[in-house]
């Protein structure tokens, strides 16, 4: 809360706020620092506590950044944001109990709102410069919330990130003893056997589950992508298509099912799949990219390059524009081809790159090498230290 100011002391707040505004713009940050909390201490001020923490942070003024931490907190009567800073910087000066202290009220206020909230505090922790302080600390808040299962998941995953593999396992084990029908606790217990390189215990874990909890389709797609991991397609296959029978409206199932047939050459199954997605209206210009791709497997050219033109978008849109160049090439058109790459926009240099290197490779495949070569010398005035163009044009 504010306090009612004289006027001389306002006069004077003022100047400090303006001493404060011209030391930013100048890199003074310690001096920033001072004046932004002078006012903060003088008037409680929010924002001036606010823009003190900040600067103090990015000037690495930890101990300034702590003082006005706390300012902020209480004049703003513990917004979270504000108690979030400064449990973390409590962290960092040592206070540990004082910092678990704040995040376990953070987290009080939380709960009903962000069921993650464990989570989110633990990837906080994760981060700081101590990792054994953040451990002890993030020990702290899942013993004070003992009874609660994403507590306990939250401090798994802390201890896994933190490379103790085994006394994470130890602890999920106790948790999948007393909860064997938690979803989350299931696949947790799953990802961790996986990256002690177990996946087949991981896939059975996952199974037995799945036993007794059929419905379960979360937990059947974390089972199917991980049998795909383990390249035992054709039972991922079938906890695909029971996914897709129990949600026909997933387009989540259609896309990795998709993908899925495409990778295994069961080009008609992909087809369905990736037509499917389309109805759906989800990534269609994945859908349609990879539907070029099965049509040229068959040797439609013609209804491939409909697929690629429909793809002016997204992660897939550059790859289906080179493609559909080379089979204007394949069909004889090397000026169309041409034409139709250097009419493509670029949104950065690896975009262009990869454009000229198209167009370079279509020629030099028809030995066309001097066309090719003029290619790479226009790419290579526009990018002359790149070292893939170098190597390119030099292996012509």
């Amino acid at each position: 809360m504010q306090r009612q100011l004289h006027e001389q002391e306002r006069a004077e707040l003022m100047y400090k706020l303006l001493v404060a505004e011209i030391a930013v713009r100048r890199g003074q940050l310690e001096l920033a620092v001072q004046n932004y909390l002078d006012v903060a201490r003088e008037t409680g001020d929010e924002a001036s506590a606010e823009r003190a923490v900040r600067i103090a942070i990015y000037a690495r003024d930890e101990a300034r950044g702590l003082e006005a931490a706390e300012i902020w907190t209480r004049v703003t009567q513990g917004e979270p944001n504000a108690r979030r800073v400064y449990a973390l910087l409590l962290a960092r000066a040592g206070r540990e109990e004082e910092a678990a202290r704040e995040f376990l009220i953070l987290i009080d206020g939380e709960l009903e709102s962000d069921p993650e909230i464990f989570d989110r505090v633990a990837d906080l922790l994760a981060r700081e410069r101590d990792a054994a302080v953040g451990m002890r600390i993030m020990e702290r808040i899942a013993e004070r919330h003992a009874e609660r299962l994403d507590a306990q998941r939250a401090l798994v995953r802390a201890v896994a990130r933190n490379g103790e593999l085994e006394r994470a396992y130890a602890l999920i084990e106790t948790l999948y003893s007393q909860h064997p029908d938690d979803d989350a606790t299931v696949g947790l217990k799953a990802r961790l056997e996986h990256l002690q390189k177990r996946p087949e215990i991981a896939l059975q874990t996952l199974a037995d589950f799945l036993v007794r909890n059929p419905e379960a389709a979360e937990t059947r797609m974390a089972y199917a992508r991980l049998l795909v991991d383990s390249k035992h397609y054709d039972e991922a296959r079938d906890q695909f298509l029971e996914l897709s029978r129990q949600d026909p409206e997933d387009p989540e199932v259609a896309y990795a099912l998709g993908l899925l047939m495409l990778q295994t050459s069961r080009y008609e199954d992909a087809e369905v799949q990736f037509r499917r997605l389309i109805e759906l209206r989800d990534r269609e210009e994945t859908a349609y990219y990879y539907l070029g791709q099965i049509a040229e497997t068959r040797g439609a050219d013609d209804q491939a390059l409909r697929a690629y033109r429909r793809v002016d978008r997204g992660e897939h849109r550059l790859s289906a524009q080179i493609r559909a160049a080379n089979i204007y090439a394949r069909q004889g058109d090397i000026d169309k081809a041409r034409r139709y790459l250097q009419a493509q926009t670029a949104s950065n240099r690896a975009e262009q790159i990869r454009l000229y290197r198209a167009e370079a490779e279509i020629l030099a495949a028809r030995d066309m090498l001097d066309a090719a070569l003029d290619v790479y010398t226009t790419a290579l005035d526009a990018y002359p230290e790149d070292t893939d163009l170098l190597y390119a044009r030099a292996m012509l």
